[in-house]
Order: structure tokens, then C-alpha cells, then sequence
């Protein structure tokens, strides 16, 4: 075997067993012939110091580390992109909900102005823009439905479940973001920005290759210094009759055959070693060593280049979220108008105060609002997300779940 100790040493053993009397049938000469070889060379000027010796290993190591690193930022990215999936199909299911109601209000408009028409009280043309009007609804309610019902196919796609299996997501989610409190975010961008630099697991990694670099320079520096090894050399040759520098060869018969000789004593060589390599020749070793600069300073440039990509990231994310919130607030406010509104003229369309146009415009602004803010609620959700990911600060759980891990 041969070992590399951490300290630059190497041991090399050799054992062998010659079994060749044995294969010729000469019992009567000893039968096997052991032998023992055993060498260490320790360097004491290139090569000896501990850090350069375990690079490698360090380097396998490190390398192991980047990719569960590696590994666990996909699961952050996977675990938002399939949570944003599953939002807005939740939201393609809410908009088809709406459409769906939207059209059964309409249809009952233009029933209830039809009636009025024929009894004398409106004029035709509001019969004929109400009915226009459910049209339009009914239209807008088989679009909302197919397009939920192509996202949810392709949602099938991304779980890995078979094309022809049939399921529904739950809509009471939808009504859960509603009735809970998002939070407005209180914290400053500059805490986000550098919580990111801090936590983000693919940037860790690039400011670990700019070490990684480091060290490749200094291996390439010891590569330029002198060498000079000491160490020993220990062989032993057996009993045996056989001489194992003498090679088998063929007779005439195609018989092999070995010289044997006489038997020898026991051959026990100590040989001390010294070798010394003066740094007089190292074209190729410089050459390493400028490229590991060169790679050193790409590191770097690299390390640069990500941390102001992780910066702008996390600015955006964090302008996202602020922009969802107000959106969303300001689409609060603005379904509670338009639902007020519809009310009111719907209460004056009974008594005659209001004519059908009005209440169609009307159940049209709500229809809307609807639509906007639970386009709001589902994009404030989504930023929510992304800035947890862009922040670093996403901890997916074993069981493909998420917490924020603030710590």
C-alpha cells in the first residue's frame, strides 16, 4: 500500500509471495518465497507543509459543501415556484367564480328588464343592452373556466401527477388569505440587503471560491520552492531458491522454465535517501502559478458581480412587496366602494329611481373590483415570498414546508 501522511511523508509497503516452486511441482526447496519492501520519504522544503499536502481533501470537502448548499437554495426556489403556481391557479379558480356570478347578475338583470319592456316602463334598447351585457358575461364566464382548467392541467405536470387524474384545489384558502391580516413590512431595505449578503446560500458559495482560490495560489507557490526529501529504503529477500530478478522463459517444448541457482542467505538492504531539486527549472510551475492569480482575481471579480446581483434582488423584491401591499390595501378600499355602490343603486333600481344602465355599470365596477383584489391579495402573496427567498431568510422544512427563519 501507499499512504500520504498529512505531513508530506510517503510510506510505501510492498509484501509478495513467489508460489512459482510450488506451480512446478519442487516441493523440497521451501516452497513460497516472501518478500518485504518498505520506503518513506519525507520532504522538508516543498511539498511539507500540512495546508498544502490536505488541499485536496480540503477541496472534496468544500466541494460537498457547496452542493448540499447548492442544493438547498433549488429547494427554496422549488418550494416558491410550486407555491406560486398553486396561487394563481387559486386565483384562475376565484376569477372563474366571479365570472360565474357576474353572469348569473347579469342574466337576472336582463330577465328583470325584459319584464319592465314588455310591461311599457322601459325602453326597448335597455332590454337589448342588457341582454348584450349577459352575453358578455357568459362569454368572460367559459374563458375564466377554460383558462382554470388549462392551469390546473398544467399544474399536473409540475406534482408529477398522472395527465388524466382528476382534483380540485381548495378554494378556502383564497378565503383564509382574506380574512387573515397581512402584515405591512416594517423593515428597513437595508437590513433586508444585508441579511441577504449575510444569509444567501449561493452567495456564501461564490465568497467560498474566492478562498478556494486563495489556496490554490498558495499551492502553486510552494510548487516554485526548493525541493529536498530525506527518508529510508528497506528491502528483504527470503529463503527461497528463487531469484526474482531472473525471468521465466520457454523451452523448446513450450515448458516453462526458471533458473533457480543455489539458495541464498537472507538479503536484508537499508538504503538511506536524500534528494534535493533546486528551483533552477520551474517554467511549468510558474505558469500554474499565474494562472491560479488569474483565477484568484476572476474569483473575485465573480464574488463582486453576485453580491451587487444579490443586492439589486433583494431591492426589487423588497420594492415588490411595499408596491403588492399598498396595491393591495388601496383594492380593499376600492371593492368596499364598489360594493357600497352596487347596493345603493341596486335599492334605487327597485323604486324606480335608477335606470337598468346604471345597475349594469354598477354590478360591472363590482365584477371588476373583485377580480383586482384578489389580483392583489395572490401578488401580494407572491412578493411575500420572493423576498423571504431573495433574502435568505426561507428555511424549507424536511416534509416540503416553509418557515421564515429570522434567526
Amino acid at each position: 500500500f501507499n499512504r500520504l501522511l498529512s505531513t508530506g511523508a510517503r510510506v510505501s509497503t510492498h509484501v509478495a509471495v513467489s508460489w512459482a516452486e510450488i506451480l512446478l511441482g519442487n516441493r523440497l526447496s521451501g516452497g513460497v518465497t516472501p518478500m518485504l519492501g518498505f520506503s518513506v520519504i519525507q520532504p522538508l522544503l516543498r511539498g511539507s507543509n500540512r495546508d498544502i499536502v490536505l488541499e485536496n481533501l480540503t477541496q472534496a470537502e468544500r466541494n460537498t459543501l457547496y452542493q448540499l448548499r447548492a442544493f438547498n437554495r433549488y429547494r427554496q426556489e422549488f418550494v416558491v415556484s410550486v407555491v406560486t403556481q398553486y396561487y394563481l391557479i387559486l386565483q384562475a379558480h376565484d376569477a372563474a367564480e366571479n365570472a360565474r356570478k357576474n353572469y348569473q347578475t347579469m342574466l337576472w338583470l336582463y330577465r328583470k328588464t325584459k319584464l319592465l319592456t314588455d310591461a311599457g316602463r322601459l325602453p326597448k334598447f335597455e332590454a337589448d343592452r342588457a341582454k348584450s351585457e349577459a352575453l358578455n358575461a357568459l362569454d368572460t364566464y367559459v374563458r375564466q373556466r377554460k383558462l382554470h382548467e388549462q392551469a390546473l392541467d398544467d399544474y399536473k405536470i409540475v406534482l408529477g401527477v398522472p395527465a388524466a387524474a382528476r382534483f380540485t384545489l381548495d378554494p378556502a384558502e383564497i378565503q383564509q388569505l382574506r380574512a387573515a391580516e397581512l402584515p405591512y413590512p416594517e423593515f428597513a431595505e437595508d437590513e433586508a440587503v444585508q441579511t441577504a449578503l449575510q444569509r444567501r446560500l449561493d452567495l456564501v458559495n461564490v465568497a467560498d471560491f474566492v478562498v478556494d482560490a486563495q489556496r490554490k495560489v498558495k499551492v502553486a507557490e510552494d510548487a516554485l520552492r526548493a525541493e529536498l526529501n530525506v527518508g529510508a529504503d528497506i528491502a528483504e529477500l527470503g529463503r527461497s531458491g528463487v531469484d526474482i530478478g531472473r525471468q521465466p522463459r520457454l523451452d523448446r517444448g513450450g515448458r516453462v522454465m526458471i533458473d533457480t541457482g543455489r539458495p541464498d542467505p537472507i538479503n536484508d538492504q537499508v538504503r538511506a535517501v536524500i534528494e534535493l531539486d533546486l528551483p533552477l527549472e520551474r517554467e511549468s510551475e510558474k505558469n500554474l502559478y499565474r494562472k491560479s492569480l488569474i483565477a484568484l482575481s476572476q474569483a473575485q471579480r465573480n464574488y463582486e458581480l453576485a453580491t451587487d446581483t444579490t443586492t439589486l434582488e433583494v431591492r426589487r423584491a423588497y420594492r415588490d412587496l411595499k408596491e403588492a401591499a399598498e396595491r393591495y390595501r388601496i383594492q380593499q378600499e376600492s371593492l368596499a366602494v364598489a360594493k357600497d355602490h352596487f347596493r345603493r343603486t341596486y335599492a334605487m333600481f327597485q323604486y324606480g329611481q335608477a335606470s337598468s344602465r346604471r345597475l349594469i355599470d354598477a354590478q360591472g365596477d363590482f365584477h371588476s373590483a373583485q377580480d383586482a383584489a384578489t389580483d392583489a391579495l395572490v401578488d401580494y402573496t407572491i412578493a411575500t415570498l420572493n423576498f423571504y427567498r431573495d433574502a435568505g431568510v426561507m428555511r424549507v422544512l424536511p416534509d416540503g414546508m416553509w418557515k421564515v427563519n429570522a434567526k
